[in-house]
């Protein structure tokens, strides 16, 4: 038969046991609630770079946006410049831009350059065999008697 120092120490022993088994599905639930947490802050740390990627990604365009305002300004003021130019005939096969300038001096721009959208002034040059008109960047040379651009 069963004593009752027997019985007390299974009820003991039980509840040792629902302690221990308590104490195991509370660690049970913690490990489930603290890989819960890694994947949340795993998936916070993937926003939070894909976040980065797109803030440097948005700079990077908006860095190419002013540089191609810029450029397009540049083309604008060159455009304005150019119009201010009309493509003369000083004699036959012989072409020169003239300013049209009403606020500058008459001049002649080199058509070479003036090709390439850069305005260079053809300075004159008395040769004894006539009127020479010579670009200092690209060494065009032209001559002509008529050529005067003020008339």
């Amino acid at each position: 038969m069963v004593d009752i120092a027997s019985i007390g120490g299974m009820v003991e022993g039980l509840k040792a046991l629902t302690g221990i088994a308590k104490s195991a599905a509370e660690a049970a639930v913690d490990v489930k609630i603290k890989e819960a947490i890694y994947d949340v802050r795993q998936g916070l740390y993937d926003l939070q770079s894909k976040a980065l990627e797109d803030q440097q990604s948005r700079l990077q365009l908006l860095k190419e946006i002013d540089e191609l305002q810029q450029q397009l300004r540049r083309l604008r003021s060159l455009d304005e410049k150019l119009a201010k130019y009309q493509l003369r005939e000083v004699e036959t096969g012989r072409y020169l831009y003239l300013s049209d300038d009403s606020h500058a001096t008459p001049h002649y721009a080199c058509p070479d350059c003036f090709s390439g959208g850069t305005i260079s002034i053809l300075q004159h040059v008395g040769r004894n065999w006539g009127k020479y008109w010579s670009c200092q960047k690209c060494k065009f040379e032209v001559s002509s008697e008529s050529a005067h651009p003020g008339r």
